[in-house]
């Protein structure tokens, strides 16, 4: 039971891409994340029981009647995968570690700048570099814009890219992004999951803005006009592609999408849907079952 997690986590991996690809841009993000969360917490609870039956079994190794006092139950379980379960659990509390004081370090500067007396929720810099971001703290946001964006965007273009800004403030997109990152810091499976997140806050954010403004061409406009204005910033060398700056987010494709007529709401892939569901469910059990399993084996 202890190895289901961990191969279901094999599942969501190859299902959670064709899932996030399929579902409303209103609420995809969300049950991409509620799904990783379940298996990345099923992941680790698994690695902490293999690390706990090598910590019983090295104490009978270093016992008098060595290994053979041991219950059998214990001796079947193969040593060098609690060795590398314990070793995978060492690495990610180090990812983990280094990943937190990164996140707390963004979370108190986030609340500085959102607790600075400033009238309203727009922070202008005085930067050439044309950026804008929204940056959401424990108890608020405020968005940030630089001079350079500004010379870059009409007042209608701001407007709209402010409208997508205040959108990601208003669905609280950042804590999905740093749940994500936790869930790939702790199982190296779900690596692309913060990509796939983020994307899904885009196009929520996209979708929400475009509603807001009334006008889903001035949007895309705008959207293009910034990210160009972003690789141009970059200085590339010609012949060298297009720059990273264009391509950040999915900007030709969310572009795409907003000049196409607004999605109707589409109800989940009933395949993808229930294959992530019932993986989620067979790993909760085997997770449940491998713990009752493994506190009888480290009673005796």
């Amino acid at each position: 039971m202890v190895w289901l997690p961990l191969l279901g986590n094999i599942v969501l991996a190859v299902g959670l891409p064709a899932l996030a690809r399929r579902l409303s841009h209103r609420r995809g993000y969300a049950a991409v994340t509620a799904a990783a969360v379940l298996g990345a917490s099923c992941w680790l609870w698994s690695l902490v029981l293999l690390a706990a039956v090598l910590a019983d079994r090295l104490a009978y190794l270093r016992s008098s009647g060595g290994l053979a006092g041991a219950p059998a139950g214990l001796r079947t379980v193969p040593l060098l995968l609690t060795v590398v379960a314990a070793g995978t659990l060492v690495t990610i509390m180090i990812r983990t570690g280094r990943l937190g004081a990164r996140q707390a370090r963004e979370l108190v500067h986030a609340e500085r700048l959102a607790r600075l007396p400033f009238v309203g929720d727009v922070i202008d810099l005085p930067d050439a570099v044309p950026r804008a971001c929204a940056v959401g703290g424990l108890t608020g946001g405020r968005i940030a814009i630089t001079s350079g964006l500004r010379r870059c965007l009409t007042e209608d273009e701001q407007a709209a890219v402010l409208a997508h800004e205040r959108a990601h403030l208003a669905g609280r997109h950042h804590w999905y992004r740093m749940v994500a990152a936790w869930c790939a810091a702790v199982c190296p499976l779900l690596h692309s999951l913060p990509g796939l997140v983020e994307q899904g806050c885009e196009r929520a954010a996209d979708e929400a803005a475009a509603l807001a403004i009334g006008d889903r061409r001035l949007l895309a406009r705008a959207l293009g006009k910034a990210a160009l204005a972003a690789a141009r910033a970059q200085r590339r060398p010609p012949g060298s592609g297009v720059s990273p700056a264009f391509l950040h987010g999915g900007v030709p494709d969310r572009m795409a999408a907003l000049l196409e007529d607004p999605p109707a709401l589409a109800r989940a892939p009933l395949l993808s849907a229930t294959t992530c569901l019932a993986t989620a469910v067979v790993m909760v059990v085997a997770t449940v079952h491998a713990s009752v399993d493994c506190v009888a084996l480290l009673r005796h």
